[in-house]
């Protein structure tokens, strides 16, 4: 484990994929850092830069989960 690894407080998806690489000696691409995620193996956080507001919500199957309409147009 490096150094600099040591002192961040958070690794980026790409960072993350190339520590887990060295960490298992086999390439770990970011596609599995978040595959890893969504099987709830390794926790995902989100830095909103803009100060923008979330809230913790109940995580449901996509199955049961209901159709809401684009806001978007």
């Amino acid at each position: 484990m490096s150094k600099l690894f040591k002192l961040k407080d958070w690794l980026t998806v790409p960072e993350a994929a190339r520590h887990l690489t060295t960490l298992f000696d086999e390439h770990v691409s970011e596609s599995d850092v978040l595959r890893l995620a969504l099987d709830r193996r390794l926790t995902l956080s989100i830095y909103f830069v803009n100060k923008a507001s979330a809230k913790k919500c109940k995580l449901i199957p996509w199955t049961v989960a209901e159709r809401v309409p684009s806001l978007c147009g």
